[in-house]
């Protein structure tokens, strides 16, 4: 067991390399260890004892939302689990109590069917006055997330080729939660289709291959999941503008 001159960092990347993660989890677990790696250069932490790990759950709750917290701090607690049973470094976060999210108390509020349709009209009638790639791009990619049933991080990770034509309807090809890849396979309405078709045919002298929906302040890259995107002033629409 290591009492001196450790390098978590060269155990993390060990951590993370391990082949029963994903892609995505490993992604998730290297967030919250670097939040707890900035965390413990700031306090001067070189050696993390049990108060250090109840000072970072402290800290995590003060700094970000309680289920972002919740997943930095459970992947603080695997880590170190991880640690103490290759006899690396003491488990000092296995008497530390996770964080636990109210489930019962919505975190926001749903969408019913009458905002649905008029948020949909509004970026309809918005995309036909305008003309714009930007108001053209915003309809299309909510027309299909919301008929579609699509997470966030699904639309972000879609290209143009994902969507075709397949035994008499439109299908889509989706990066399911969880999947390491696209294999979910989900039917799409012929007019939620056809509006997309239409985005791509006006973006291909732009771009003919890669992300069905780009930035387009950014060098046409792919977004960000849009998570720092704030809702539209006119339309009260998710905030796409990027």
């Amino acid at each position: 067991m290591c009492h001196s001159n450790c390098n978590l960092s060269n155990w993390t990347k060990d951590f993370l390399a391990s082949p029963h993660f994903s892609q995505a989890t490993s992604r998730i677990y290297s967030t919250g260890l670097l939040s707890f790696k900035r965390w413990c250069k700031v306090n001067g932490v070189s050696m993390p004892v049990q108060q250090d790990i109840l000072l970072f759950r402290a800290w995590l709750l003060g700094q970000y939302r309680i289920s972002t917290a919740q997943t930095y701090l459970a992947t603080v607690k695997l880590f170190f689990s991880w640690l103490g049973k290759h006899h690396l470094y003491q488990d000092v976060a296995a008497g530390v109590q996770g964080i636990k999210v109210n489930r019962t108390v919505p975190m926001r509020d749903y969408l019913d069917t009458r905002h649905v349709r008029i948020l949909l009209n509004q970026l309809s009638k918005r995309a036909a006055k305008t003309g714009s790639l930007k108001d053209l791009r915003n309809y299309a990619m909510i027309l299909l997330t919301l008929t579609c049933g699509l997470r966030v991080s699904e639309v972000a990770r879609l290209d143009v080729d994902d969507l075709y034509w397949s035994s008499g309807t439109y299908c889509l090809l989706v990066h399911g939660k969880g999947r390491d890849g696209k294999s979910d396979a989900i039917n799409v309405p012929e007019n939620v289709a056809m509006t997309v078709f239409h985005w791509l045919e006006i973006q291909s002298s732009f771009w003919k291959n890669g992300p069905m929906f780009v930035s387009l302040t950014h060098q046409y890259r792919r977004p960000s999941l849009f998570t720092d995107c704030k809702p539209d002033s006119e339309t009260g629409a998710p905030g796409i503008g990027i």
